[in-house]
């Protein structure tokens, strides 16, 4: 499995922009699936347009979706990593038990 976006949204309440990232393929001890969160804000830094586009301190157009696949790139490379380090090791995948049982 790979990671993958799973949705994304527009937070006005905090100004920013939320794409949430999961493997459901990792599970974590609760038996969810692996995610993690890229949050832009708005504003600080990156300025809105009328037209939607967002301008980073230089006046350079900052790509939203560019940064999703450079994120999800590395995301895919951090797992193919840990779990070459697990064969290496001989380490177990996965979760450890849920605390409680």
């Amino acid at each position: 499995m790979s990671w993958e976006i799973e949705h994304q949204h527009v937070d006005l309440a905090e100004m920013m922009h939320v794409t949430t990232f999961v493997e459901r393929g990792v599970k974590n001890r609760n038996g969810e699936p692996a995610r993690h969160l890229l949050q832009i804000r708005l504003g600080d830094g990156l300025a809105l347009t009328p037209e939607g586009t967002l301008l980073d301190g230089e006046g350079n157009h900052f790509d939203v979706v560019a940064k999703q696949q450079e994120l999800l790139a590395g995301l895919n490379a951090l797992h193919a990593n840990a779990r070459s380090f697990a064969r290496r090791h001989g380490a177990q995948l996965g979760a450890p038990p849920k605390i409680g049982r």
